[in-house]
């Protein structure tokens, strides 16, 4: 009798465990992002907003937050049909003229929100052309292109058939990368454009399939669909 007692309260404890430990992880990640788009708002401010003719080369760099949507389909039942909502940053180089410009994500961590039952972490970099087909405006839209390339990092305990405690750390399960083709479109806002140039932007795409490999046997048949992208950002640096 004694024993049944203490099995429920094991599980509740585990789980509220879990539970807080990725409140508190994912609170973190949030936390650091928000002051670093924040320390870059206050340069907007402070910089003279001042706009002019959006000609000649741009050269720079961009930090956005990222939002992305997948399902994922998998002979592993906790992962077949799970919607996935990840949430994070990326980073990179930005560069052309007032037509055509390159953007190159080098650095791009996504977490599950909390939304999702399972951990699974993404790690991407990414390139893409911007045609702006209405330039020399303070507000500029654009279509974009590119490619993807995603790492997706799995934890959990749904692949161990035996008893686990749940209140140790997630082990690492495996990855799956994933390689799409990107089609979208976005706005970009002039806040400063005049020797230098701080843009807001905000942007839409979606990922087609064109490669894809797991890591292990167990992962193999997991795969990514329907991926949507949407991110908002700054993009700074010089105006020649």
């Amino acid at each position: 009798m004694h024993g049944a007692v203490q099995g429920p309260n094991f599980g509740h404890t585990n789980g509220k465990h879990m539970y807080s430990e990725r409140i508190r992880e994912n609170g973190c990640k949030a936390i650091v992002l928000s002051l670093f788009y924040l320390a870059l708002s206050v340069y907007t401010l402070v910089a003279e907003a001042q706009t002019s003719e959006m000609q000649g080369n741009y050269s720079g760099a961009a930090v956005s937050f990222q939002t992305r949507v997948f399902t994922l389909s998998s002979n592993i039942e906790a992962l077949d049909g799970l919607r996935v909502i990840q949430e994070g940053g990326q980073a990179g180089f930005y560069f052309g003229n007032s037509t055509v410009r390159t953007h190159i994500g080098l650095i791009g961590l996504l977490y599950s929100s909390m939304q999702v039952p399972h951990t699974i972490n993404v790690f991407e970099v990414d390139g893409g052309v911007n045609y702006y087909f209405l330039r020399g405006r303070t507000i500029e839209p654009y279509l974009t292109g590119g490619v993807v390339m995603d790492n997706l990092r799995f934890r959990g305990h749904y692949l161990n058939s035996e008893q686990v405690n749940m209140s140790e750390p997630e082990p690492y399960l495996g990855s799956i990368t994933v390689v799409d083709a990107t089609v979208g479109g976005g706005i970009e806002v002039a806040l400063l454009n005049s020797l230098q140039f701080v843009h807001l932007f905000t942007e839409v795409k979606y990922g087609m399939k064109i490669f894809e490999s797991a890591s292990n046997v167990a992962l193999e048949n997991t795969t990514v669909s329907d991926q949507l992208m949407v991110g908002l950002g700054l993009r700074f640096g010089i105006l020649k």
